[in-house]
């Protein structure tokens, strides 16, 4: 199956999108054989979009996110960021923009952040990667970052591995907005956490977006955080894109087989989160 071209941004939306891939072809290698983890694969996000990539384990979805992210260097195909071509540029150039402008929110935050460090060092990290601010702006930013995540500020001097899993959560997120970046990838944003715990995230996760008007690319296989809170789903199969439009649209109303059976493995869309 072709791989499926990403529709034009709305009318209000930028016309150049923040992340472009075009016909991507990524393959991993191993024992002599090769593996094609993306096959001609195409998805565009537009500045203050949320898009999602849904799919099983092995469907590529991560690795279509790192690609785009100038992790993976595809074999075929070219990445954009901001019109920018991502692999023309050199690796350290090639970090530090996107390490400006992009950030990430890992799975799970405990084998994700440091847990010797304290709160404070953790957050403040980017900051002092990208050189932004004084040390005492740096202190007061951290601050801010903490209480806009809902966490006291006074959290900047416990050690990491004293806080609960949706405290890291939340301290992985301030970080993610640490340096004001355009987008935000967040993969399996919720997948570690308690129940209890999840649907607190997902909030958070909106109401940050909503607040900053960020972009975000949300990786997952469950359906139910794609469908909380994205504007368009990209469902990925055997590395291929194989459905792709309006959230509501793909999930009401889904055309794939493979879609349907993804829908139809989850019992109850419409009472999570709560």
């Amino acid at each position: 199956m072709t791989a499926v071209d990403a529709p034009r941004a709305a009318d209000d939306v930028a016309a150049v999108p923040i992340f472009e891939g075009r016909d991507l072809v990524v393959d991993y290698h191993s024992r002599g054989q090769v593996h094609r983890a993306l096959n001609r694969v195409s998805l565009s996000i537009a500045e203050g979009e949320a898009v999602g990539l849904i799919g099983e384990s092995g469907s590529g979805k991560t690795t279509l996110a790192r690609t785009l992210l100038g992790l993976i260097r595809p074999v075929h195909g070219q990445v954009t960021f901001r019109g920018q071509d991502v692999y023309a540029l050199k690796s350290v150039p090639r970090y530090r923009m996107l390490g400006r402008d992009a950030s990430l929110v890992f799975q799970d935050p405990r084998s994700s952040l440091n847990p010797r460090l304290t709160v404070g060092a953790v957050v403040r990290d980017p900051l002092t990667v990208q050189r932004i601010g004084t040390r005492a702006q740096r202190a007061a930013r951290v601050a801010e970052l903490l209480e806009s995540v809902g966490l006291p500020a006074q959290l900047m001097s416990r050690p990491v591995r004293a806080l609960s899993g949706g405290q890291l959560q939340r301290v992985a997120l301030a970080r993610a907005l640490a340096v004001e970046p355009g987008i935000i990838v967040a993969d399996e944003p919720t997948s570690a956490l308690d129940v209890s715990v999840q649907a607190q995230i997902l909030n958070l996760i909106q109401q940050v977006r909503a607040t900053r008007r960020l972009a975000l690319l949300v990786v997952s296989h469950d359906i139910r955080v794609i469908r909380y809170l994205t504007d368009r789903t990209a469902v990925m199969y055997k590395g291929e894109i194989v459905e792709l439009g309006p959230t509501a649209e793909v999930h009401d109303h889904p055309q794939h087989e493979y879609t349907q059976t993804l829908l139809t493995s989850v019992p109850s869309l419409s009472r999570w989160p709560a």
